[in-house]
């Protein structure tokens, strides 16, 4: 899914860029739509003692399954960042697509409060291992 013309409209998106080594084991996670790498499999972690696959309810009633990872990169975060709708209690949530193709690839949560500080949603129909 591709977000709209208007998203971010007014924005300014910020991109991610890949850490410079990525010597963690574990399969690429790339882009379904172009293929370009934006975590690793190794990276995927436990949110609140849960497993790293989620499958939540968005607000308009669709089921989305996601993969949390610790670290991502490759992405624009489009639009602001919102508590509504979020489904980690005490983060904020904002749209996260591949910066080359701009497809909706998941979204990156953030929190003063807790530990992680921040992680990564991917949408597992929009990746692909590699």
């Amino acid at each position: 899914m591709k977000p709209s013309k208007h998203a971010g409209l007014g924005s300014r998106p910020e991109a991610t860029q890949a850490p410079e080594s990525t010597t963690d084991e574990g399969r690429a996670l790339l882009c379904r739509a172009c293929d370009s790498e934006i975590s690793r499999s190794s990276l995927a972690f436990q949110v609140h003692g849960a497993g790293p696959t989620h499958v939540f309810p968005n607000p308009f009633g669709q089921m989305r399954r996601i993969v949390t990872v610790s670290s991502a990169w490759g992405l624009i975060f489009v639009g602001p960042r919102t508590i509504e709708f979020t489904w980690f209690v005490g983060y904020s949530w904002t749209v996260s697509c591949c910066a080359r193709c701009r497809a909706h690839v998941g979204w990156k949560f953030e929190t003063s409060e807790a530990s992680p500080s921040e992680f990564f949603g991917l949408l597992l129909e929009a990746i692909r291992e590699g």
